[in-house]
């Protein structure tokens, strides 16, 4: 299917494999997952967006117990670092028309936030931050489970 159905198929393929828990927020329950959705959702679609297409490498995702893993082929540009992606930082797509169809369908909601709003949405929730890498040819990042639920 075309990227915006791949980010939605893949957040629900991931969800199927997390646990989800209710609380009650004055008259309304509110679902609580392992991880929060949104952040799950920004990683996809960074991933989609930095990928190297021409790499014969595909974007990688692994559920675990207690992590998950998503990797995509092609490091960080020379102008970023892993610590620059915790703070608001300059973009540099490496598809810059991909990102810009991104943002114009309104799944970018500002330039240069996305891996700084996973790291909030995390603490939000209280779980660890997460880890931004360069690793095996490309670079990924490593959601933390609340290891007390």
């Amino acid at each position: 299917g075309n990227l915006f159905n791949q980010v939605e198929r893949t957040v629900e393929a991931i969800k199927k494999h997390l646990s989800v828990r209710f609380e009650i927020k004055g008259i309304e329950r509110q679902d609580i997952w392992d991880y929060p959705i949104e952040a799950i959702r920004e990683a996809v679609i960074n991933a989609l967006i930095h990928k190297d297409y021409l790499s014969p490498a595909e974007i990688q995702i692994k559920v675990y117990d207690d992590k998950i893993w998503m990797w995509n082929p092609g490091g960080l540009p020379k102008e970023l670092s892993v610590e620059d992606l915790k703070r608001e930082h300059s973009s540099y797509p490496r598809n810059p028309l991909i990102a810009n169809v991104f943002y114009l369908a309104g799944f970018i909601e500002l330039w240069g936030s996305g891996t700084k709003r996973i790291v909030d949405l995390c603490k939000e929730q209280g779980l660890p931050e997460p880890d931004y890498k360069e690793e095996q040819g490309g670079f990924s990042v490593w959601f933390y489970k609340d290891i007390y639920t």
